[in-house]
């Protein structure tokens, strides 16, 4: 996937594999908010180990419902992944 143009702005966060309390991510979803881009049109990618699902954090969802607090009108797209994508 590929997109281009003089108007688009793009912003990413790894969360590290060292990351494991939900606060962390908050964290992490909060330095991806400060770079202050336009929610209007926009799209996330999320692509994560299957470690790092439910079984990491003892809930469901904790990754993708913390992003979503934060960008409630983005979009997600993504996967979980063996390592596939790397």
């Amino acid at each position: 996937v590929a997109f281009c143009g003089d108007s688009v702005q793009v912003a990413s966060v790894i969360i590290q594999e060292s990351v494991s309390e939900p606060a962390e991510v908050e964290n992490c979803m909060k330095k991806l908010k400060s770079h202050e881009l336009s929610e209007k049109r926009s799209v996330a990618f999320m692509y994560a180990c299957v470690g790092r699902g439910e079984m990491h954090y003892s809930a469901p969802n904790v990754e993708s419902s913390i992003f979503r607090k934060h960008f409630p009108k983005t979009p997600i797209l993504g996967l979980f992944g063996n390592g596939e994508i790397g």
